[in-house]
């Protein structure tokens, strides 16, 4: 029966790894040794087909075509970690297990979140009739926090944890897009999975930046990648425009429409409707400026470039353990969440508390601003600073996985 053998050792920093995947069980490797061979890594490849030479942390050993060309992304030949990292932390500790399950108390802040917006944007627009200027900077700070967290409500929904019944959570993410005057929540549930199912592997990930071909198929026009390259002045509109993008990749894969989603757009539009009619072209734009803010410029909007942009070489997520991760339902535990896909938002940091060991050897963010900053004056980084693979790399990597009973 294949195993994952697992030392007694705790991993506890990065060129210590005691966890060994393999397609036999004739050896254990040292990855230790591994680590610190002077053979390369073809003649490790050689002698060890069958072993993935990341263990632990979980880190690549990539092609650096970024490095000379700050167009290309980073190559990996082998899957993610994070299956990998689950099947080692759970061997471990295995009572991770019990954090499984949604937190239905995301259903109350969802109603907390529709009704506050709602009511801010009646008081705002309406009552008040405040004028643009005011309503911009309230559309910043109020408008677009509340749109940023419903966000991430829709990232819990399509990992089915506000509730164990699939239909509850399809109803809430309708509800949740009442504010949101796109009809996206459906829809990003509906292609959000694939990201996890298909992470970093090109013409499968909706997460990665967008491709348009050209005229000569030889030639294509890497639309994101580009045009933007690493300037400075150009990340920043990549930043404001971030919404649309965000919308366009998942635009491109071209799923079949869902009843579900069709209910969404009913719904959505109908809102919009009623916003209209109750506050007016000011009300409806209240809410296009939380949403394009929330989704775009906002602090906490620098998630999306946290979670995935590479600030390290060799290492494709990121977590952020600021303070902010108490107001926005701990979107910064991202390894985590990679890791544990069906552990809702408010049991994330148990998951490090109790593996922290193979956590804490990982590089994390601690400001978000800071992730901002670096992505946008940093030369090294840009839309392409992101690890991909094909998918028989994917399919490799997963091979060496092997589960003990």
């Amino acid at each position: 029966m294949p195993s994952v053998y697992v030392t007694e050792k705790a991993p506890s920093f990065k060129n210590s790894c005691t966890l060994s995947f393999k397609r036999t069980n004739s050896l254990v490797v040292d990855h230790k040794l591994l680590k610190n061979s002077v053979l390369t890594k073809e003649e490790l490849e050689k002698d060890y087909p069958d072993v993935d030479y990341r263990l632990l942390p979980f880190t690549g050993t990539w092609n650096d075509a970024n490095s000379t060309n700050k167009n290309e992304f980073f190559k990996d030949d082998i899957d993610d970690p994070h299956v990998k990292r689950k099947i080692a932390i759970l061997a471990r500790y295995p009572e991770i297990r019990n954090l499984y399950g949604p937190d239905e108390s995301t259903q109350y802040i969802t109603l907390i979140c529709v009704i506050t917006q709602l009511l801010s944007t009646y008081i705002f627009t309406k009552l008040l009739n405040l004028p643009y200027k005011i309503l911009i900077i309230l559309a910043y700070i109020v408008g677009a926090s509340i749109s940023q967290i419903i966000g991430i409500i829709f990232h819990e929904i399509s990992h089915q944890l506000l509730s164990n019944k699939p239909v509850v959570n399809k109803l809430y993410s309708i509800i949740g897009n009442i504010i949101i005057p796109l009809p996206i929540g459906i829809s990003f549930c509906k292609y959000h999975l694939d990201h996890h199912a298909y992470q970093g592997v090109e013409g499968k990930d909706p997460d990665l930046p967008l491709e348009f071909e050209g005229k000569d198929p030889d030639l294509p026009l890497e639309f994101e990648k580009w045009l933007v390259s690493n300037r400075w002045y150009f990340k920043i509109v990549w930043i404001f425009i971030y919404p649309l993008l965000y919308v366009l990749r998942g635009a491109v894969y071209a799923k079949k429409f869902t009843y579900w989603e069709l209910l969404n757009w009913l719904c959505t539009l109908s809102t919009d409707a009623c916003i209209f009619y109750a506050c007016g072209s000011k009300g409806l734009a209240y809410l296009v400026l939380s949403m394009w803010f929330g989704f775009g410029i906002h602090p906490v909007a620098a998630h999306f470039i946290q979670e995935h942009y590479v600030f390290t070489q060799g290492q494709e997520t990121y977590s952020y353990y600021g303070w902010w991760n108490k107001l926005f339902l701990n979107i910064g535990y991202h390894n985590e969440h990679h890791d544990f896909q069906k552990i809702a938002w408010s049991r994330l940091p148990a998951v490090r508390r109790i593996a922290g060991e193979f956590y804490n050897c990982l590089d994390a963010h601690y400001s978000w601003l800071g992730v901002f900053a670096r992505f946008i004056f940093d030369d090294g980084m840009g839309p392409s600073a992101r690890a991909v693979r094909d998918r028989e790399c994917q399919r490799k990597g997963r091979k060496m996985i092997k589960v003990s009973i």
